[in-house]
């Protein structure tokens, strides 16, 4: 036997080296009985048992070759079942040894593509599923998450791995107990159920494929706001409508009974017109607020000097300021270029401009101050008016939320201006600050040099 087999030999199993080991000692055993024949009997006793020797070394060989052979074609099946398909096993000759170790590393090539289909496979359902932002989970006979998307584990774990555990772990099981175990049983499962988990309200609907379950799980937490607001916003709109409403019908049905006398019929005239323009502004300022939620206000860019649209705004508004004795300055040493929509940009100054001048003090200055830089323009529309409180500053671009509902309705106020100029910002592209202590408030608006996109 020569010394790279045995080199070999040892460098392999335990096994295999114990068999080179006995090989070896077997070899050398032959050798020293064969001499010793040699040297008491003769030549041709020492060939007869030179054969007899050289059979068994050749058996023991042979059984040797047989089991190191062997021993690399079960560390090959070893490495298939770790997953490890790469390995392949290298027996050259012939025989059947050699014939299964070929088959071997056919069976491992095979299993090699297989588990890359299949890796690509889980890659396509990973990035098709991974888009839903609706949480997909498929559940074993045990309940127990076999594949579950990124929108599952952020919905029901916080973004953390749920695979192989049960979903009522992470879930509130009596949710989901009742359409899981009819679906187990073949039966209708139902629409879904609505439960909340983490401060979100889910919908959770269960569908079976053989013997998984496909679980489904909806975020309705927006959606749910939405409505909400949505009721807010048409409950309140009700509300503002309905107060001028009142106040026309009943000072027209007076005015239709007869028995009113001039003056007092010219005051009744007056407080109807009031409320009607207080009708007409609202109107307005809800269609104008719902264009901007809906996108639907086509923008019009062009060159504007915004020293000149201030200018425009504090001529619109200088009666009603002369009427509540309120000045208006304007503040602008130089013009101030932007592309920007005009009637944009004069409704944003003149919704901070009307907000001034109504919640001023008499006597007060409202200052409107224009500034143009590389970046764009900074318009800052400051009062002495009365301030806003803290705990309001959060909330005051809510739409109908007021400071003081009694002094807004007695001036006029929708409620809604300071919403409007939040949209306006958003489609400008714009930023605004808010500075208030009990001395006045003031706003500070950035608008960007330029801004082309439709609203």
């Amino acid at each position: 036997m020569s010394s790279d087999a045995i080199g070999r030999a040892q460098a392999g199993p335990p096994a295999s080296r114990t068999w080179a080991i006995i090989a070896a000692l077997s070899a050398s055993l032959g050798a020293a009985v064969v001499i010793l024949v040699w040297r008491a009997h003769g030549a041709g006793a020492g060939f007869g048992v030179a054969g007899w020797v050289s059979l068994v070394v050749l058996a023991v060989y042979a059984s040797w070759r047989v089991r190191v052979r062997a021993d690399d074609l079960r560390s090959v099946c070893r490495d298939f079942a770790e997953r490890r398909y790469d390995r392949r096993a290298a027996l050259p000759g012939g025989g059947a040894l050699s014939g299964l170790a070929d088959d071997l590393n056919t069976l491992g090539e095979r299993l090699h593509a297989a588990h890359d289909d299949l890796a690509r496979s889980r890659g396509l359902l990973d990035a098709a599923l991974g888009a839903l932002s609706e949480g997909v989970a498929c559940l074993d006979r045990l309940d127990r998450v076999l594949y579950a998307n990124g929108s599952y584990r952020q919905l029901v774990a916080g973004g953390a791995d749920v695979d192989g555990r049960p979903y009522y772990e992470h879930m509130p099981a009596a949710e989901l107990s009742v359409p899981v175990a009819a679906a187990r049983r073949g039966e209708d499962p139902g629409p879904g159920l609505d439960f909340e988990h983490g401060r979100r309200l889910l919908r959770g609907r269960v569908a079976r494929s053989d013997d998984v379950l496909v679980l489904v799980l909806h975020d309705l937490t927006d959606l749910k706001r939405l409505e909400a607001a949505r009721r807010d916003f048409m409950a309140a709109v009700s509300h503002e409508l309905k107060t001028p409403l009142t106040s026309i019908l009943g000072f027209t049905e007076t005015l239709l009974d007869g028995d009113v006398d001039p003056v007092t019929s010219r005051s009744f005239i007056e407080k109807i017109s009031r409320h009607a323009d207080r009708l007409a502004s609202l109107v307005k300022d809800v269609l104008t607020l719902s264009r901007l939620e809906q996108g639907a206000w086509q923008a019009r860019p062009e060159h504007v000097d915004l020293v000149e649209v201030g200018r425009t705004v504090l001529d619109e508004f200088q009666a009603t300021a002369d009427q509540a004795r309120v000045s208006l300055v304007l503040d602008a040493a130089q013009p101030a270029e932007l592309v920007v929509d005009p009637e944009l940009a004069r409704m944003l100054i003149g919704n901070l401009v009307s907000n001034a001048v109504r919640y001023n003090r008499p006597e007060g200055t409202v200052w409107l101050r224009i500034v143009a830089d590389d970046r764009g323009a900074v318009v800052t529309v400051q009062d002495t008016g009365i301030g806003i409180p803290p705990e309001h500053r959060e909330r005051i671009f809510e739409r109908f939320y007021r400071v003081d509902s009694h002094r807004s309705r007695q001036t006029g106020g929708t409620g809604l201006g300071l919403a409007i100029v939040k949209h306006l910002l958003q489609v400008l592209g714009g930023t605004i600050a808010l500075h208030s202590d009990s001395s006045g408030t003031r706003f500070d608006l950035r608008l960007p040099a330029e801004r082309r996109s439709d609203v």
